[in-house]
């Protein structure tokens, strides 16, 4: 970690309250309609997600608070997201992964 960052943490999955947190760019009606079909998805699937709605906060101060919750993964719905491409994080090794809607909820189901 650089100097300054803000060190979180990951719950287990096995204990987590919730397994995603999903951080929406506000501004954009696009990126909120995609951010809130995602989250209905993962709803009818019974995957913990969090959808992080808040107005008048940025997306880092959102993506700071989702390690502080210690939740496990997080997808940001921003600048960066192409079409119905998702970017799903390990809160715990910072890895990343792309998937589709689709591939994403067989994703979160397997772990």
């Amino acid at each position: 970690m650089k100097n300054g960052d803000l060190c979180g943490f990951a719950l287990p999955k096995t204990v987590a309250p919730f397994k995603v947190q999903i951080v929406p760019k506000i501004e954009s009606e696009e990126k909120k309609d995609f951010a809130n079909k995602l989250y209905q998805a993962m709803q009818q699937e019974n995957i913990g997600a969090i959808l992080d709605d808040r107005e008048n906060i940025s997306m880092g101060a959102k993506i700071k608070d989702c390690k502080i919750l210690g939740t496990p993964y997080l997808i940001v719905i921003g600048d960066k997201q192409q079409g119905e491409q998702i970017e799903l994080e390990d809160i715990k090794t910072g890895e990343k992964n792309t998937y589709n809607i689709k591939e994403l909820i067989e994703e979160l189901k397997r772990i």
